[in-house]
């Protein structure tokens, strides 16, 4: 059997240049596109994958041009990040953005820090799309009619522990 694809959204991916106001630190932006009249080029949507096993949110290399940011203008850091196949991630620093999602008219936004990749995918966080609204903030725990339901290393593939809920009635 063939697996079901990563879940995917699709989100507005903006530099957020009030974090580094707030952090006292520099914001080098490069040239925005523009189209042939010098209009400034709404941002793509950019599809992310929703991993509730990711601990940061990463963008690739290749977003960097649409945000009027370059090589030079990321933070440095210390991280090291590896893939679920062991693979590194090769971090090329990090940004400061903030992540749009356009649901019903309505945008809900969240602050990041972006780990920008030489190699692999755009992903967002287990936090950011907490926060976005898209998982429950008891994940993976679920509710169910005042019995809490969730994975435990005792149970055998297939199976589900189920815990009393002392504060549901």
């Amino acid at each position: 059997a063939t697996p079901e694809p990563q879940p995917r959204i699709d989100v507005e991916i903006q530099v957020d240049t009030a974090a580094y106001k707030q952090f006292g630190m520099e914001c080098k932006l490069g040239k925005q596109i523009t189209d042939r009249r010098g209009y400034l080029l709404e941002p793509p949507k950019t599809s992310v994958v929703t991993d509730t096993g990711a601990q940061v949110d990463c963008l690739n290399k290749s977003k960097l041009k649409y945000l009027g940011i370059n090589e030079s203008s990321l933070l440095q850091t210390e991280l090291s990040l590896g893939f679920a196949n062991e693979s590194d991630a090769d971090i090329m620093g990090a940004f400061w953005g903030k992540v749009i999602y356009k649901v019903n008219h309505k945008n809900t936004v969240v602050r990041v820090l972006f780990y920008v990749l030489r190699k692999g995918g755009n992903l967002l966080s287990r936090t950011t799309i907490t926060k976005l609204g898209l998982l429950h903030p008891t994940f993976p725990q679920v509710s169910l009619g005042g019995s809490s339901v969730t994975s435990s290393s005792s149970a055998t593939q297939g199976q589900v522990v189920v815990a009393d809920n002392p504060g549901a009635k």
